[in-house]
């Protein structure tokens, strides 16, 4: 059931992005290169203690938060010259949250295939973030496992964004 929803969730998703004006510019589909970049207070805004992971590709950012993901698909467009000559740019922001209703908000949290670079933020000083491949919540329902991962399709090197539900004996699906 909990499969079900989240398939019809990502497709509402994705027809409300191509409803958007200039929905071509978002980089939703985008094979990534890239890891889940672990949050160390480099994530501002309302929400940034939720956040725990985030991964960026175009205009797109998927947050991996303590309550499940949060897409967000972020538009700028150039804006008309003011009266004093400077140019300014209109920026815009959809934002969609898929919660996971009574999960384990405490789960333990494995990381795997750490990426060999990392990322530093001297405006933050925060020095040596790490990203990895693939993330996975331990019991974020009882005997049910959240994995989120990056995939390659077919016999490409492309790389997409998936995750997985794993049932262990005894997890309950209903």
């Amino acid at each position: 059931m909990k499969l079900i929803f989240t398939t019809l969730v990502l497709f509402l998703c994705c027809e409300l992005v191509a409803s958007q004006p200039n929905a071509g510019k978002v980089s939703f589909g985008q094979p990534s290169t890239s890891g889940f970049e672990k949050n160390l207070g480099q994530v501002v805004g309302e929400d940034k203690e939720l956040v725990q992971y985030f991964y960026k590709s175009g205009n797109l950012t998927v947050f991996i938060t303590k309550k499940g993901l949060t897409y967000q698909f972020d538009q700028w467009e150039p804006a008309s010259q003011t009266t004093d000559k400077k140019t300014n740019s209109k920026h815009e922001s959809y934002r969609m949250d898929m919660e996971l209703n009574g999960a384990n908000y405490s789960a333990k949290i494995i990381e795997e295939n750490p990426l060999s670079s990392y990322t530093n933020y001297y405006n933050f000083n925060i020095l040596n973030v790490n990203s990895y491949k693939k993330v996975t919540y331990k019991n974020i329902y009882p005997n049910i496992d959240w994995v989120i991962y990056f995939s390659s399709a077919d016999s490409k090197k492309e790389e997409f964004l998936k995750y997985d539900f794993v049932v262990h004996p005894g997890g309950k699906t209903d």
